[in-house]
């Protein structure tokens, strides 16, 4: 006799990518969590504010955060009217972003690596042994993926849902080990879970080929210029249209019923860093706060 399923669960999509820089002090791997059955809606929306905004003729072609901030450098060398044009139009496109990551962002994980601390790093940096470095950023990735895949987990459980996980390919030299440990770790579990039974082996892909990875790419590069801006890593000026991309992902992370942040949606690496003190829930949200005065082209 066949067996019926009296209910499907809703399945969910993290999608993961890195932001920061292996020469300064932060580093972060984190993405948002998407419900996957609007997942072709979402791609469509992008197709449509890329060629009605942007004016691009390949609407999967890629913009990310860094192409934002690149203008903005542009802009600050040279007083032409026509890059100040263009500005407006990012600008109005990330404004859609905005708009598009309250709707359809259901959740987001993150964990920040202080590489000074990191034995690995310190060791690569003293001697520029590629060696050393290439384990150093398995090390990362793998300590990274292990926190949040726990708190994925967990929060699939609390939805009663299903979960995919989505990685974008970012190195080939180091991606097939990295990929390996992750899929390891999803289907034999680790110290504090058997297996992680809700959640289906991951994807890695490319963001070139599918564009669900702009929206990441362009929330978590505002929320680590963010926290970078707060740790003093980073000394540039905190635009509006950043605050407010960085204050949908502090609305959508993960926190506890009594809204603490630490260890349930962002996570640092090494344990009980310096991170904590000067990210903490109080400077974290003193930013957001700040968000409804401004203008979004200010």
């Amino acid at each position: 006799m066949e067996e019926k399923i009296e209910r499907y669960p809703q399945t969910y999509l993290l999608v993961l990518d890195e932001v920061g820089d292996w020469h300064k002090n932060l580093f972060m791997i984190g993405g948002c969590v998407f419900n996957l059955s609007c997942l072709w809606k979402i791609i469509l929306y992008l197709r449509e504010i890329k060629r009605n905004i942007l004016e691009f003729e390949d609407t999967d072609k890629e913009f990310k955060w860094s192409n934002f901030t690149c203008k903005i450098k542009e802009i600050k060398k040279s007083n032409s009217p026509t890059l100040e044009s263009e500005l407006k139009k990012y600008k109005e496109y990330l404004e859609k972003i905005v708009y598009l990551g309250e709707k359809e962002i259901f959740s987001f994980f993150c964990s920040v690596v202080e590489l000074p601390l990191v034995t690995l790093w310190r060791k690569w940096k003293d001697h520029k042994n590629e060696e050393d470095r290439k384990r150093c950023e398995i090390w990362v990735r793998e300590k990274s993926i292990q926190d949040i895949v726990q708190r994925y987990f967990k929060w699939l459980e609390e939805k009663d849902g299903l979960g995919l996980i989505l990685i974008d390919r970012t190195n080939n030299r180091i991606d097939e080990l990295y990929f390996k440990k992750v899929r390891e770790l999803i289907i034999s579990g680790d110290n504090f879970y058997h297996k992680f039974n809700r959640i289906i082996p991951p994807f890695l892909s490319d963001s070139k080929y599918l564009n669900i990875f702009d929206i990441n790419d362009i929330f978590l590069g505002a929320f680590g210029y963010v926290l970078r801006n707060l740790y003093g890593d980073s000394k540039g000026k905190i635009y509006p249209i950043t605050c407010m991309l960085y204050s949908v992902i502090l609305r959508k992370i993960n926190k506890s019923k009594d809204g603490k942040i630490w260890g349930f949606g962002l996570f640092d690496i090494p344990k009980e860093s310096k991170i904590r003190n000067c990210l903490n829930e109080e400077a974290l949200n003193s930013i957001s706060k700040n968000c409804d005065e401004m203008s979004i082209l200010d």
